[in-house]
């Protein structure tokens, strides 16, 4: 999972992707550490999940990024981490701030143009796909 934001803009609507992540973070009780090769903040575990009807497990191994680049860079960050990880496009999954849905509204789009979000811009033209889960979450446009 990444989650966009600008990170020197704690607690703001635009960081609405990282505060997700640092809420999940909190709820599994991983702690942030500096990766310098993904210039990101990262956590990581195993979870073990239980099989639907039967008593075998899955263990999924969840990486949590945090890029320490500006949201409209943020790119190169993901790119890294995904190459490194050997992760395909269809188990990435990137948190954004949407401005076109209300405050509250949450979507899952698996791929497509950026909508217009430069974050997600700059992810497609580093990944070199647009074949990635985005997790809209809306913050509705701010007050005038």
């Amino acid at each position: 999972f990444a989650g966009l934001g600008n990170y020197n803009l704690p607690n703001t609507r635009h960081n609405a992707g990282m505060m997700i992540l640092d809420h999940l973070a909190k709820l599994l009780e991983l702690k942030w550490i500096q990766h310098k090769p993904w210039k990101a903040h990262i956590a990581q575990t195993t979870l073990t999940i239980p099989s639907t009807g039967s008593k075998e497990t899955h263990e999924i191994h969840l990486t949590l990024l945090k890029p320490r680049l500006l949201m409209n860079v943020s790119g190169p960050s993901v790119a890294r981490a995904v190459r490194d990880l050997s992760i395909p496009g269809t188990s990435v999954y990137v948190f954004q701030d949407d401005l076109q849905r209300d405050l509250g509204k949450v979507s899952l789009k698996s791929s497509g143009s950026a909508n217009g979000h430069n974050g997600i811009k700059s992810v497609i033209q580093h990944l070199g796909t647009d074949a990635f889960w985005r997790v809209r979450l809306g913050v509705g446009r701010p007050d005038t």
